[in-house]
């Protein structure tokens, strides 16, 4: 674990936490680390999620299926993030999503319904943390309001240029997270019409190539 902490040290849900306390603080979340080979699956639909996770190393991406059995990717995670924390801090609830190792990867697991135990309250490492996970589940539900505002936007156009603006960048050419069928999916648009749409160069808004996108 200790060649970890660097990574953990950075991370909002460990602000304003030394290493000691980054330590006790797992001990007391039952934290344990776990290897997952490439394509294998992390969280399964309909699972309880009893532990949060925090990408330690690799990359992972979370799935939802739509009515018809289709997949999108909803969001990609990288090292250093956290993800699951909404289920583990609920664990009776059942998972939408499917959460797929995109290639080799280390995960440390926490159980945050520790958070919510008596003597937990006494302990300001904990507080701390519990704290600091408040602010990341809202910072997770304005990403979802964002996602939201896209999915609900009528034509492809429109929903290109509200996750435009959702990435917020004073730069004009941005590198997505995406490749084009992953875009399409995050759209929740068919990857012939975004490519259609993006091949027309949005009447000289924007030009794209491969995964970089620069608005003109």
């Amino acid at each position: 674990m200790k060649q970890y902490l660097s990574i953990l040290k950075q991370m909002p849900l460990f602000a304003s936490s030394d290493e000691d306390a980054i330590v006790n603080i797992i001990q007391c979340l039952d934290g344990h680390t776990k290897k997952f080979d490439k394509n294998q699956i992390i969280y399964d639909y309909f699972d309880k999620i009893n532990f949060a996770g925090i990408l330690l190393d690799g990359e992972i991406r979370v799935l939802m299926q739509n009515s018809c059995g289709n997949e999108y990717s909803v969001r990609k995670i990288i090292k250093g993030s956290l993800f699951g924390e909404a289920y583990a801090c609920v664990s009776s609830e059942c998972s939408a999503i499917q959460v797929v190792a995109q290639k080799e990867s280390t995960i440390l697991f926490l159980k945050f319904s520790n958070l919510f135990l008596p003597r937990a309250v006494c302990c300001p490492h904990a507080s701390r943390v519990t704290a600091n996970l408040l602010q990341e589940t809202a910072k997770n539900n304005i990403f979802q309001n964002q996602k939201l505002r896209i999915l609900t936007q009528k034509h492809i156009r429109d929903k290109i240029i509200v996750y435009l603006y959702s990435l917020n960048s004073s730069k004009n050419t941005i590198t997505l997270a995406f490749n084009r069928q992953e875009l399409a999916n995050y759209l929740g648009v068919e990857r012939s019409a975004l490519s259609r749409e993006l091949c027309r160069k949005n009447e000289g808004l924007i030009d794209f190539h491969k995964n970089n996108l620069t608005i003109l």
